[in-house]
This record gives C-alpha cells, sequence and structure tokens, in this order.
C-alpha cells in the first residue's frame, strides 16, 4: 500500500525523535505502530479538517461550535499523537463518527467558499476501503507543494496536537478554552488553504504556540481548583517493621525491576493486583517503587514472591 511519499513506502510516521534514521518510519514504527494504524491515522487528520472547512463559516458568523464537535475534534487529534492510541477498529469507529459530523455540519452551513478535497471527500465505509483512499491524506499526496508551505503545516498540526494532550485532560476536568476550541477548527481550515503564503502560516504557527499557553493555563487552573496548589507535606521517613509473607530471597531479584511509577500513592496495591501486577509496594508514603508483570513469573516465583507492605 503506497502512501505519502515518492517511493511508494507502506507509511511515513516522522512526528516523534526516535523515528527511522532520524527521518520517518516508513515500514513499522519504531514505537510499533503498524502501516494500518499510520494511514488510518493520516485519513482522520484529513477527514477532520473537512469538518473544520464547514465549521469555520459558522463560527466566523458567530455561532458558536457544538462542544461536542470540539471535543471529538481534540480527540482524534489526541489519538494520533505518537504513540497514544494504536487500536485500528478504535480509529475506524472513529472515522466513522468523523463522516457523520462533516455531513451533519455540511446539511448544516451549506458549501464552504474553498470546496477543497478535505471538505468534499465521502468515507467509505468498510476499513479496506479506508485504507484505499488513505493515500489522498499523505504528506506528500500534492508533490507539487511548495515545501516551505507542506513543512509550515505540518508545524501547526503537531502543534495541534501538543494543544490537544493539555486540552483534552483539562476537559476530563470540566475545563475548556473558548479561543483555544475556536482555534483548533480555525487553524485546520487554514492548512487546507493554498491561498496561505508562507508570512501567513508562520503568524498562524505563532499563533498556535499562543494557544499551546492558553490551555496549559487553563489545565493549571483546572488542576489547581480540583486538587489545589501543591505543598510540602510531612510524611514519615522511619522505617518500621512491616508484614512479610513467606517466601525465599534471592541476591538476583526474580522479576523485572524496570520501575512502573504508575502505580503511585494510596491504592496502589489494589491496583496492581486488579490489573495483573504485583510487587513490591512503598517504603515511603505508600509509593509504589516497583511493580512485577504477573506473566513475567513462573508458577513456583509467583506462590513464594515476597510482597513487603510497610505500615504507615
Amino acid at each position: 500500500m503506497g502512501n505519502n511519499m515518492e517511493l511508494d513506502y507502506e507509511m511515513f510516521c516522522y512526528q516523534c525523535e526516535q523515528t527511522a534514521n532520524q527521518k520517518g518510519c516508513t515500514k513499522l514504527g519504531v514505537c510499533g505502530k503498524t502501516p494500518e494504524v499510520a494511514n488510518l491515522q493520516d485519513l482522520l487528520i484529513f477527514q477532520i479538517k473537512g469538518i473544520s472547512c464547514y465549521a469555520r463559516p459558522l463560527i466566523e458568523k458567530g455561532t458558536p461550535m457544538d462542544k461536542s464537535v470540539v471535543s471529538f475534534i481534540e480527540n482524534v487529534l489526541f489519538t494520533t499523537l505518537t504513540n497514544v492510541n494504536f487500536d485500528a477498529e478504535v480509529h475506524v469507529e472513529l472515522l466513522r463518527e468523523s463522516q457523520r459530523i462533516k455531513e451533519e455540519l455540511r446539511a448544516y452551513a451549506g458549501a464552504p467558499s474553498q470546496p477543497t478535497l478535505h471538505a468534499t471527500y465521502d468515507l467509505p465505509q468498510t476499513k479496506t476501503e479506508m485504507l484505499r483512499d488513505a493515500p489522498i491524506a499523505g504528506i506528500m499526496y500534492d508533490k507539487s507543494l511548495d515545501p516551505d508551505i507542506r513543512s509550515l503545516r505540518q508545524t501547526v498540526l503537531y502543534g495541534l496536537k501538543g494543544i490537544s494532550a493539555y486540552g483534552h485532560q483539562a476537559r476530563e476536568l470540566g475545563y475548556y478554552s473558548d479561543e483555544a476550541d475556536d482555534f483548533y477548527i480555525l487553524a485546520l481550515e487554514a492548512l487546507t488553504d493554498d491561498r496561505l503564503s508562507v508570512e501567513e502560516l508562520i503568524r498562524l504557527t505563532m499563533r498556535t504556540g499562543e494557544m499551546a499557553i492558553e490551555v496549559m493555563k487553563k489545565l493549571d487552573e483546572a488542576n489547581t481548583t480540583i486538587y489545589q496548589n501543591p505543598a510540602p507535606q510531612k510524611v514519615n521517613v522511619h522505617l518500621k517493621k512491616g508484614v512479610k509473607e513467606k517466601g525465599y530471597t534471592s541476591r538476583k531479584p526474580a522479576w523485572d525491576a524496570t520501575p512502573a511509577r504508575q502505580y503511585v500513592r494510596s491504592g496502589a496495591l489494589r491496583r496492581a493486583r486488579r490489573t495483573g501486577f504485583i510487587g513490591i509496594i512503598a517504603s515511603v508514603a505508600g509509593t509504589a517503587v516497583r511493580t512485577v508483570p504477573r506473566t513475567r513469573l513462573s508458577e513456583n516465583e509467583k506462590k513464594r514472591l515476597v510482597v513487603h507492605i510497610t505500615k504507615k
């Protein structure tokens, strides 16, 4: 399946610093992303650009955009960020939802002033057909495009993906910025406008940076309002005798000692057991310093694994 570059690569993804040869992953992502997922992600971005072609005129007329549409656009941007989601079926469902939203806006707003392919394209029903159409969403589909224009468009797009990561978290807490919400749509539509010059796209890039600051402020407000401002806390750092189950000790641990920082604070052991991890829980203030995937232990090791729980 050729997509994106002139060399008929199966995929082209260059949005992280670990990309193959510091140029781009073309057969399989260094992160594990498959060509199937990479191409579906390209098509998803293509679709939300099309949605924005219908939504922008409404915003410019003063019509507030439904927050469910904004939330969907933000979620798509976040989903396609680096290695957030590699589930092909999730992408297919998002694509189908994108077509539904596009058709609703098309019926409400009418034809856009600049009917680009992003706006006029209608998504097929099956994943096979979607993947067949994916090349139209590739970075190099328009080979005649000025390289500076292409680069600036991609810079803005990745800026929007970064904004979406902060915006997504803030929205989960019930906070959002109307200015940033509108900017998703205005910027995505601008990326389809062949009339914009390099200078205009540079200004859009700077504006993208301003929106990143705006949405970070909103996330900070959400966190400090709900969880309060971070402050130093007194903790007991004196060792106390804990509970030890019978087991064995070894100079070399039988487990993978890679830290798993997500299991922290209260309830760590409960979450660890529920999700299939078990390990050594905290020496200070209930912090999980190491967890062990059950699947990496033999049955005998599972039975004999020593688990320490330090009393507070």
